[in-house]
Order: C-alpha cells, then sequence, then structure tokens
C-alpha cells in the first residue's frame, strides 16, 4: 500500500461528515465504484487510480491542515 493510501486510512476518519462526503463525491465522480454496508459507504484503496487518490489526499491535507490552524 502506498504512503498515500496509508494516510487516507489512517486519518479520513478524522475529517467530518460534511468532507467524508466531499470524498465519496470525489470518487464517484470519478467513476470508483462504492460499496454499500449496514453502516455505510466504503471502496478498497487498491481499486482507486493514482490520479483520484492524490487528489483525495490532496484534500485530506487540506482539510487537517487547515483544522489544526483554528
Amino acid at each position: 500500500m502506498s504512503s498515500k493510501a496509508q494516510y487516507i486510512a489512517k486519518h479520513i476518519n478524522i475529517l467530518n461528515i460534511d468532507d467524508r462526503y466531499t470524498v465519496a463525491k470525489i470518487l464517484l465522480f470519478r467513476d470508483c465504484k462504492l460499496l454499500q454496508s449496514n453502516n455505510g459507504a466504503y471502496i478498497h484503496l487498491q481499486d482507486i487510480d493514482e490520479e483520484t487518490m492524490e487528489e483525495v489526499y490532496n484534500f485530506l491535507k487540506t482539510k487537517l491542515s487547515s483544522q489544526k490552524g483554528v
């Protein structure tokens, strides 16, 4: 697993629900298929292409760095 995928997996749950929804929209826009469970949606990280992974990683880093400054 790439370092970006590891970072995403480790920090995704720190985001608020609106930001998690934005991540889902990024994935859906990029034609990544989300899987549904009883308590939410998920995707296997190996199913995400590098360009999309980069976009999600950058979004996550931006959001988390702005939360630290508050």
